[in-house]
């Protein structure tokens, strides 16, 4: 995985989220997994298969998934000054992110 392409498409997803109305900026670890996928998705097509980030994607319920990027979020969110909100949820007994 290029750490360094990796964070600046998290950097990007996290930048853009920003610059929506109040109600629509927050974004959670799952999202911005997503739109690294989504990146690499579309970087892959004109390179012949071969993805921006280099991470190893597999899906895992409900869509694409990579370890190494979820460990990255936490990182760049505090390295961008994004704030985290954590929620409780009944259903699962836990507080998400």
């Amino acid at each position: 995985m290029n750490q360094e392409r990796t964070d600046l498409l998290l950097k990007y997803a996290l930048v853009v989220a920003g610059q929506e109305d109040p109600g629509n900026r927050e974004v959670g670890p799952i999202h911005l997994i997503k739109y690294v996928y989504l990146g690499d998705l579309a970087f892959s097509e004109g390179n012949s298969g071969e993805t921006y980030t280099g991470v190893p994607w597999r899906f895992h319920h409900f869509g694409p998934w990579s370890e190494a990027v979820f460990e990255r979020v936490k990182a760049v969110t505090q390295l961008v000054g994004a704030r985290e909100r954590r929620i409780s949820s009944a259903k699962f007994g836990e507080t998400v992110r």
